[in-house]
């Protein structure tokens, strides 16, 4: 009795050991598919290799009719259900970032072969990537398109003015109050708009900061007809920043300020007619100050002609327009040029787009940027990786997105371990530099990361430099950073 329940087991093994192996190729799949939570998954295969093994000594024993020959089968048997219950784990928790549903029947039926093996074949073929990940799946360029993808999609397009956020000295809390309180008594004896306005931003600036008391200290300003005072106040009814939002209201306030020579405002009223669905008068507006030079008017165009708002809708047009005015140092109408870019790399749908950006000429770091991004689209690394070198070393705007392709593409198209090694430490070094290399640093595999006491000093470097409220001075120009306030 005992060597018949010996043999149905033996023959019950090898029925799970095929099964076993079906497994293990779709765990290895799925492993190179997702970088979330890549240990599970190699540790079910490598309890499936040991259990090979097993089988094999079994299958030997077996044969020779040895006496521990009952035991090996109980043992292999065992090594087996361990490797199933690794991969149910795994499988769990891939759900947590990709198709959830799918990924947890896979889980809860591995311990069951072969129905469990049936699932997970279908999941190594239907999982597209880690999908709250960026869908950053190994595949070639995978690192570099999915961070060319969510860049694109971060940064669509929004409209913008010339206003940049003051500027204020970095003081001490204690140089901080006596700053404000000279401020106040200057406020106070010349009782004029300017000192008035000056004395509510750095209110509103410094900590702690009192905005209750700023937006007094404006609307005082206003009063007296001082035009970025009002300008803010507008700006604040729009965005709903302190005050309920009021498109109508910031509107009067534009107004006021556009009668006593603000231009932005102008651009402001015309944005928000836009909002309103009113398109028509807003691309007027924009048409209005672009015939006089306004290049944030002209991006506003470009713009609307991108989206057909008020206009034809023709996105190579709107190249051209996005094109004149980054040639002048516009940042947001080059980020706009790069995010199409972007789009356009991993589908052939928007190659007239992208030929007809490729036909531009720039200079400095931007070109280097463009000149990049062509050469991911054409799949040459090593002339792309070159070309954010180079806008690395210029040391501008774009050295933060820059390094992190640098790295993306090292660790793409890296032959060694020590190259995935260096790429990920060039999306560490962007962290400080741009947003989306954080998205992109969680995705790295643990291996290649930098140490967790140097992550952590990283995130607390990150928090306490999120920049406060700042209220908008009109004298700026735009040029470094026209990006749309929220």
């Amino acid at each position: 009795m005992f060597d018949r329940t010996v043999n149905i087991i033996f023959y019950v093994n090898l029925a799970i050991m095929f099964c076993a192996i079906v497994q293990t190729v779709c765990i290895i799949v799925l492993c190179r598919k997702t970088v979330y939570r890549m240990q599970p998954g190699l540790t079910s295969a490598f309890i499936f290799g040991f259990a090979f093994i097993a089988y094999i000594i079994q299958l030997a024993l077996y044969v020779l009719g040895n006496g521990y020959a009952p035991y090996s089968v109980y043992a292999t048997l065992g090594l087996f259900g361990c490797g199933f219950i690794a991969c149910a784990v795994y499988c769990f928790m891939l759900g947590k970032r990709s198709d959830k549903h799918l990924c947890r029947m896979a889980g809860a039926l591995a311990i069951v072969p072969p129905i469990g093996t049936a699932f997970i074949i279908g999941l190594s073929y239907r999982l597209r990537g880690d999908t709250r990940a960026q869908g950053m799946v190994f595949n070639g360029y995978t690192y570099t398109i999915a961070a060319l993808r969510a860049f694109s999609v971060r940064y669509r397009g929004e409209f913008i003015d010339a206003a940049g956020a003051s500027s204020f000295a970095p003081l001490t809390p204690r140089e901080a109050r006596r700053h404000v309180k000279g401020l106040k008594k200057a406020a106070r004896r010349a009782k004029d708009g300017e000192s008035r306005f000056k004395y509510g931003e750095a209110v509103a600036h410094y900590m702690p900061q009192d905005m209750k008391l700023a937006v007094a200290a404006m609307q005082k300003a206003a009063k007296l007809e001082h035009a970025p005072a009002l300008f803010n106040l507008g700006y604040m009814y729009e965005t709903g920043t302190y005050f309920k939002k009021d498109p109508k209201r910031a509107v009067e306030y534009y107004k006021r300020a556009a009668a006593l020579g603000d231009k932005d405002a102008d651009l402001r009223i015309g944005i928000i007619e836009v909002g309103k669905g009113n398109a028509d008068a807003g691309a007027e507006v924009f048409r209005g100050r672009m015939s006089v030079g306004d290049d944030s008017a002209q991006f506003n165009l470009a713009l609307c002609t991108e989206r057909g708002d008020g206009v034809a809708r023709d996105e190579i047009k709107a190249v051209e327009l996005y094109a004149g005015c980054a040639k002048r140092g516009l940042f947001a109408a080059q980020r706009r040029l790069f995010a199409l870019a972007a789009e356009s790399v991993n589908t052939a749908d928007r190659d007239a787009v992208l030929r007809e950006i490729a036909a531009l000429q720039f200079d400095g770091e931007f070109a280097h940027m463009m000149r990049g991004v062509i050469a991911v689209k054409e799949k040459r690394a090593s002339d792309a990786a070159g070309e954010f070198l180079k806008a690395v070393k210029c040391g501008g705007a774009w050295e933060g997105l820059a390094r992190l392709f640098v790295g993306t593409l090292y660790l793409d198209c890296g032959k060694l371990e020590k190259d995935r090694k260096n790429g990920a430490a060039y999306i560490y070094t962007a962290m400080g530099k741009t947003p989306l290399a954080r998205e992109v640093y969680l995705t790295v595999p643990h291996a290649l990361r930098a140490d967790k006491a140097e992550a952590a000093r990283m995130d607390e470097f990150m928090r306490q430099n999120k920049p406060p409220f700042a209220p908008l001075d009109n004298a700026a120009d735009g040029r470094a950073d026209t990006a749309a306030r929220p």
